[in-house]
């Protein structure tokens, strides 16, 4: 889920960011400074590691602790 969810992320601020940039350089005469494409895919790189490797961190613990209920004892409470 954090792979879809940085992936979607990156490409909606990409389309955003890219267009807001057009969009001031046709209509508004006020400086504006871009970092170069190197940097952008630099920060880029950097979010797809650091949400690849965050999302298992925060389900470890959950899995964990549900790889130890007893799926017998867990389906006898259910029923009752």
């Amino acid at each position: 889920m954090s792979a879809v969810g940085t992936y979607i992320g990156l490409l909606l601020s990409s389309v955003a960011f890219f267009t807001f940039k057009i969009w001031i350089g046709e209509h508004v005469n006020v400086p504006f400074i871009v970092p170069e494409n190197a940097e952008i895919a630099a920060v880029y790189a950097v979010v797809v590691l650091l949400l690849h490797s965050v999302g298992p961190v925060a389900v470890f613990g959950v899995a964990n602790k549900v790889s130890k209920i007893d799926a017998y004892v867990a389906l006898r409470e259910v029923e009752h």
